[in-house]
């Protein structure tokens, strides 16, 4: 099972441990009611049994609502006002857990449009009921935000609101079915949820007949840049540009799994547990600290034994190149030889390979290690990755990629919202490379930016495909 889905179960499972404890509190009440309900009627009107069970329910969903939205605690709150953020961000991202977060974001609310009409009579008029779901839903966004836990996120107030609806409709449309209120009555109640299911089938059938993947650092939102003054500092050329596209072989579950394996025996631990996260793999060994975690898109991996990097006070082993070089190849690790070789104060070393291009194939990326006090590597960060040659193709050029960035279209654009610079420098641009969802090493223009106003700096990112 997909451990994030597991989390996710996890959490219900939690969640209707708080049910739980509500439906015995309300059965309470249930036997009070009918206590009294006997002593006024006796027998002649019958007890609402089935009323009653369901506005339990309706009870034990709130309290596990307020669970699920409430119960962590965090020192911070985000907000986010840029409505289908989310959307665009599992869009980006291509990855399960990404629209898990905007589908059960949707679902969450469903009950409640189907158990308010259930339980009250009045509840039958849909914008009593949707607009139940809404108020129910501010009502918590408000305080998350007071009480300064998750995050206060209209995207969270669409989606709560549109799942009541759904749930609505659904209800609704069984319930018409059922009193035979006709054809057309049954057709408009199902219309928003097969609305619904078409667009995220849309999205998903969009994105397999795609020939690139997604960027899952593109920007989710564009912001309002008006009154920010740019000074360009570095030279802008207008012209148009094709370039070479790259392509790695994304790994797969399998793959993933035989490269674990292998890893472990080379370092001498055994691999007790493995861990599925979308479309990455985690390797585990909790006793002897060791964890590694694959990502599929390109086959890069991060690798931390973390008995021998932990503690603040680790003095971190010297070697030299050729020392290095032979210890990362008992790892399997072969490092191109022109690779630039560095280190710093923190025990990091590095070798970096700039898009080193041989026949049709090309290698980029960087590695960083250090090692431990004896000697051993405590920490690997392999993103050296090798790609095939694919096509060419043609880009905005450098001017039209300034354009987008000065209109607010680029990454990491919610921290230049934060700090509101009047005033921004574009210092450099140049061109570089990032791997996308389907394993394809696509372009983009790179800018660093900062604000003459404010502490804000910040290297950014535009997408180069037209």
């Amino acid at each position: 099972m997909n451990d994030f889905v597991g989390y996710v179960l996890y959490l219900l499972s939690r969640a209707f441990s708080v049910g739980i404890y509500a439906i015995l509190a309300f059965a309470v009440l249930i036997l009070a009611l009918f206590c009294v309900f006997k002593i006024k009627y006796k027998n002649e009107r019958k007890f609402p049994w089935i009323r009653a069970i369901l506005g339990g329910g309706l009870v034990a969903y709130i309290a596990a609502l307020f669970f699920l939205t409430l119960y962590r605690f965090s020192g911070g709150i985000e907000i986010n006002l840029h409505l289908f953020r989310a959307w665009r961000e599992a869009w980006n991202g291509a990855a399960l857990k990404l629209w898990l977060n905007v589908i059960l974001n949707v679902f969450m609310f469903a009950p409640m449009g189907v158990l308010l009409p259930l339980v009250f009579q009045r509840f039958r008029k849909w914008y009593l009921t949707v607009g139940a779901g809404f108020a129910v839903s501010i009502g918590i966004e408000v305080l998350q935000l007071i009480l300064r836990r998750g995050i206060c996120d209209v995207d969270d107030l669409f989606c709560n609101t549109l799942g009541t609806a759904l749930g609505y409709c659904v209800v609704m449309g069984i319930s018409s079915a059922f009193k035979k209120q006709g054809k057309k009555a049954i057709f408009l109640y199902f219309l928003t949820p097969a609305a619904f299911v078409l667009t995220l089938a849309g999205f998903f059938g969009v994105y397999n007949l795609k020939e690139y993947g997604n960027i899952g650092s593109a920007p989710a939102f564009t912001i309002n840049t008006e009154g920010v003054t740019w000074d360009v500092l570095c030279s802008i050329d207008d012209a148009q540009t094709n370039v070479p596209v790259f392509r790695t072989t994304p790994y797969s579950k399998e793959r993933a799994e035989a490269f674990g394996h292998e890893f472990f025996d080379k370092i001498g631990v055994e691999l007790e547990d493995i861990y599925y996260y979308d479309k990455e793999t985690y390797f585990a060994n909790h006793g002897t600290g060791d964890f590694l975690y694959y990502y599929h898109d390109d086959g890069s991996y991060e690798y931390k034994a973390s008995r021998r990097s932990t503690n603040w006070s680790t003095q971190w082993a010297s070697t030299d190149e050729s020392n290095l070089r032979e210890i990362l190849y008992g790892y399997g690790i072969k490092i191109p030889e022109n690779a630039q070789f560095s280190e710093d104060e923190n025990g990091w070393y590095s070798f970096d390979v700039d898009r080193l291009i041989e026949d049709n194939s090309m290698i980029d990326g960087q590695l960083r290690c250090r090692l431990g006090a004896d000697g051993k590597v405590s920490e690997i960060e392999n993103g050296i990755v090798e790609f095939e040659f694919y096509k060419n193709e043609d880009i905005i050029s450098q001017s039209e990629a300034c354009d987008l960035l000065m209109n607010g279209y680029f990454t990491g654009n919610y921290a230049f919202e934060h700090y509101e610079p009047e005033r921004v420098e574009v210092r450099s641009c140049q061109l570089d490379y990032v791997t996308d969802s389907k394993g394809f090493y696509q372009p983009v223009y790179v800018f660093n930016i900062a604000s003459t106003d404010t502490v804000y700096e910040a290297t950014v990112m535009v997408p180069a495909f037209k």
